[in-house]
């Protein structure tokens, strides 16, 4: 994570390049008096008393330099979904069972794990409370509806706390519309997603913290060069549902996909990591129209596309532009404070933590999380946590 009092904190291959360094010197200063004893006076009592002192200096090594660091870190265990049958396009690879996630509380708890909030792990970092004893912390991204329905019992029964980073756009009405219910079926159902009674539910036991996780979790285009078009019956595009459909986004899963179909696929990356290309809104109305009357199952449905594509290009080769620096800035911070406001009106307390969506943190990350948007601290990129 990173703190106001610590943003650069020390990333693990500079720290395990510091103690091999260490180790080598140690190595070498080794044998250098080895030598010396040897030349100077190469008695067996010289040698035995070199010994001693070579592995007592290798043992203090062993328990200051590569040791101690460890139980002065604390991990993070981030998960995601703990269900039996996760079954959201195209995450399956983001669920454990709930059966294996008992399996690690239970291992925590056997070896003596206290299980600390992530106000405990800035505290830690900062220097404020360096409490003995191994700990770690658990966060849940995105606010599946399984970390209630699984996670969450599991938890009060370990008495084990988390923070779960919602993203708030995802966030579950108390009743999903008729209309998006009518004929749809899936899964996962309409409940993919947490509700508001869910999360203050969880919240009032004191287990369970939710934090900000952005709004969208969306993607960005990052070139003009499409590497697709958007076919209804293909899931490989999942994102691009919550683009066509924002304002049902606990729900892209059960929405019909013909609305988007043939709208253009550059390469995309996390929303918030840079700039966005903007492709012109004329271009992908010419594709709309390209694609209505084709057959997403059939081969001629992209090389259709590729075809009227390339038309549109020859007559307007300027197909988009990109953010300004300053659009993108604003966007990352709008999301990054609205988030948070969104959470704090919800749940009536301050939000302090940041999850960068795909751990995907811009340069600038800390600076917009913190300084612009009020969170004490954020996720950006794999640190170890210590003071």
């Amino acid at each position: 994570m990173k703190t106001k009092a610590s943003d650069n904190p020390v990333h693990r291959k500079t720290d395990r390049k510091r103690r091999l360094l260490l180790t080598l010197l140690l190595t070498i200063g080794t044998l250098l008096i080895a030598g010396f004893l040897l030349v100077w006076n190469p008695s067996k009592t010289v040698m035995i008393l070199f010994v001693i002192s070579a592995a007592a200096a290798w043992v203090v090594h062993w328990f200051t330099v590569l040791h101690s660091p460890e139980t002065t870190r604390i991990p993070v265990l981030m998960y995601h979904s703990v269900s039996p049958s996760f079954s959201l396009i195209p995450n399956r690879g983001l669920s454990v069972s709930p059966a294996l996630f008992e399996s690690h509380l239970n291992y925590l708890k056997k070896k003596g794990y206290r299980i600390v909030s992530l106000e405990e792990v800035v505290d830690h970092m900062e220097g404020r409370k360096l409490s003995p004893g191994k700990k770690v912390s658990i966060t849940f991204d995105d606010g599946y509806q399984d970390n209630y329905s699984f996670a969450f019992p599991l938890l009060k029964r370990f008495g084990f706390q988390a923070t779960v980073f919602m993203s708030t756009d995802f966030i579950r009405p108390e009743s999903p519309p008729q209309e998006i219910l009518a004929g749809q079926k899936h899964p996962t159902g309409p409940d993919a997603y947490l509700s508001w009674a869910e999360i203050r539910e969880m919240e009032a036991t004191g287990l369970i913290h939710v934090e900000s996780h952005g709004q969208s979790h969306g993607y960005r285009f990052t070139g003009d060069a499409p590497v697709g078009f958007f076919n209804p019956i293909d899931a490989k595009y999942y994102w691009y549902t919550w683009k066509i459909h924002p304002d049902h986004k606990p729900y892209w899963h059960l929405m019909p996909r013909e609305k988007g179909k043939g709208h253009p696929i550059f390469p995309e990356a996390p929303a918030l990591e840079g700039k966005a290309f903007l492709p012109n809104q004329d271009l992908v109305t010419f594709l709309e129209n390209a694609a209505k009357d084709l057959d997403p199952s059939e081969i001629v449905f992209d090389r259709t596309l590729k075809t009227a594509f390339g038309e549109y290009k020859q007559r307007n080769p300027a197909l988009g532009r990109f953010e300004t620096s300053d659009e993108y800035k604003n966007r990352v911070i709008v999301e990054l404070r609205e988030s948070r406001l969104i959470l704090e009106r919800g749940l009536d307390r301050e939000i302090r933590f940041f999850a960068w969506p795909n751990d995907a943190a811009p340069s600038e990350g800390s600076v917009y999380a913190i300084e612009n948007s009020g969170y004490a601290a954020t996720t950006a990129g794999s640190h170890y946590n210590r003071p």
